[in-house]
């Protein structure tokens, strides 16, 4: 048996090809009603559970038989359309079990800023403490690229944020993480549990990066575009991908592989495990709560990252950037201490007093304490951290480098010693 830990609070996601037959293109009541019924156990057992649903602009597309949407409004439109068929789907279903459910939408802007990540929060909190079962989406109808999510693989990440999930389950039509791409080498095989991200992601741990995506990453059937309808003679000749492994994304949604490795990586970093598994496997979210050896697990560190810490380091915009030298860098990841303005090097972008910055390494050759060796964070210009900045982006450049005895002085006033306070800062897997 696998350990996926005491799991109480549990964000399960359903990808477009879970919720959109593929022959069809109407939806797949077949297996939802399966899914939908173990949801349902799931709370009847007393565990919190929040609903992440692609499936509107699939539903959409059927009923305005739209074979193709390239363009942002074309999408905004089908999803209109199909968001409330989408939650009427939910709602006949879960009310075979007398469940009550609730619409939430959610854009990326709306978790960027702290007032409406609260507020979310809250809703979701008290739709919960009422026994209505919530059900999310990206607001499909009003987004554009700059506030968008982009898949419901990240938003389900971030939903776990908010709830404070210990376990997120991504139902796709894939059945997992693969060694190899198993449709160019038949041997390859499904890896079970991944205890460090890193080795699949490729990069070290920086909160708010994703993974390349030019990466080899190996994973069972993306998710892309719809394909054009069937004809109305179309027989049912199966779902999913069986492994197949496509650059980008696959059949239906907006995810792809990468796009579900950036979700575990935001889920193991705040303290969640995540499973990746087929959502067509008999009774598969029973068999996995009950510790069966289904998908691929993503394991976490010991210890859970505190609410405020979760925005910061994942779902909070930021205002510009600051480059800290290499001391200030082993301060910040080994000392555990607050970054101050003798370690800032440079910032750009604009920002102001209080807003959220991304603290980056500076890079290899351009430290003023001379070259950094290779294996040093700092020396890879990459993201260290996230923090609430202290002191306007016009004040930083004149203290920049200075000791902050002498910060008054310079400024002729001051907001204390530190750029950013050790408890404003998000580390990469700090928990």
């Amino acid at each position: 048996m696998r350990d996926i830990g005491n799991a109480q609070r549990v964000v399960i996601k359903l990808g477009t090809s879970t919720v959109v037959d593929r022959a069809s293109g109407e939806a797949d009541t077949r297996l939802l009603v399966s899914l939908v019924e173990a949801v349902d156990a799931l709370i009847n057992r007393g565990l919190v559970v929040v609903l992440v649903s692609s499936g509107a602009i699939g539903l959409g597309r059927r009923l305005l038989r739209e074979e193709s949407s390239a363009s942002m409004a074309a999408k905004q439109a089908l999803a209109a359309v199909g968001q409330p068929l989408l939650m009427n789907l939910y709602e006949r279903l879960f009310g075979l079990y007398h469940r009550k459910v609730a619409q939430i939408l959610l854009t990326r802007e709306d978790l960027a800023s702290r007032s409406r990540y609260l507020n979310a929060r809250n809703t979701l909190t008290e739709l919960i403490s009422r026994g209505v079962l919530p059900v999310v989406n990206e607001n499909d109808t009003v987004g554009v690229e700059e506030i968008r999510f982009g898949d419901n693989d990240t938003l389900a990440a971030l939903v776990g944020t908010l709830i404070d999930a210990d376990l997120i389950l991504n139902l796709t039509d894939t059945d997992g993480l693969y060694d190899k791409d198993p449709a160019a080498f038949p041997g390859a095989k499904k890896i079970s549990v991944v205890t460090d991200l890193d080795e699949w992601s490729g990069n070290s741990s920086h909160v708010g990066r994703l993974p390349p995506p030019d990466l080899p990453l190996q994973g069972g059937g993306m998710e892309n575009d719809l394909p054009p309808l069937p004809s109305p003679s179309s027989s049912h000749k199966g779902r999913g991908n069986q492994g197949r492994i496509l650059p980008g994304g696959g059949m239906r949604g907006t995810g792809g592989m990468a796009t579900k490795l950036q979700a575990a990586r935001i889920a193991v970093d705040y303290g969640a495990r995540l499973v990746i598994a087929d959502s067509r496997t008999p009774r598969v979210i029973e068999r996995i709560l009950d510790g069966e050896d289904l998908g691929t697990l993503f394991l976490t560190k010991e210890g859970r990252m505190e609410s405020r810490k979760r925005w910061i380091a994942f779902a909070g915009k930021t205002s510009g950037k600051i480059v800290i030298d290499r001391g200030a860098a082993k301060a910040l990841l080994e000392g555990g201490r607050s970054l101050l303005a003798v370690g800032v090097a440079g910032c750009s972008g604009s920002f102001h007093r209080g807003d959220l910055v991304e603290i980056v390494g500076v890079a290899a050759g351009t430290s003023h304490t001379g070259q950094p060796p290779p294996s040093d964070p700092a020396a890879k210009g990459q993201t260290i951290a996230r923090g609430l900045v202290n002191y306007d982006k016009e004040d930083l450049e004149k203290i920049k480098g200075l000791p902050s005895s002498q910060i008054e002085q310079t400024l002729g006033f001051t907001y204390g010693d530190e750029v950013v306070h050790r408890n404003n800062l998000a580390l990469g897997r700090e928990k």
